[in-house]
């Protein structure tokens, strides 16, 4: 059974199920767009080449210029997070 207890509410209905708070949904919310905005900075953090200007995904190690490999979880995760 998931359970979201951050001390805050922790609240179950009759029928077994989460109620959240307003508070809660907006710290969730806030957290979420904090996450990925920190993704997307990951994105192509790593300096490839001598003189470090093409990027590479920390992830699958592709160029930017070339995009993801097709199983990058980190592509991945940034399209979900996305929609």
């Amino acid at each position: 059974m998931n359970y979201l207890n951050c001390g805050q509410c922790s609240l179950w209905d009759r029928m077994g199920g989460l109620i959240m708070g307003k508070e809660c949904i907006q710290r969730l919310a806030k957290t979420s767009l904090e996450l990925l905005d920190v993704l997307e900075k990951m994105e192509w953090s790593i300096p490839a080449g001598s003189d470090g200007a093409r990027t590479q995904c920390p992830k699958c190690f592709s160029f930017k210029y070339s995009g993801h490999r097709p199983d990058c979880t980190l592509d991945n995760l940034l399209k979900n997070m996305s929609k």
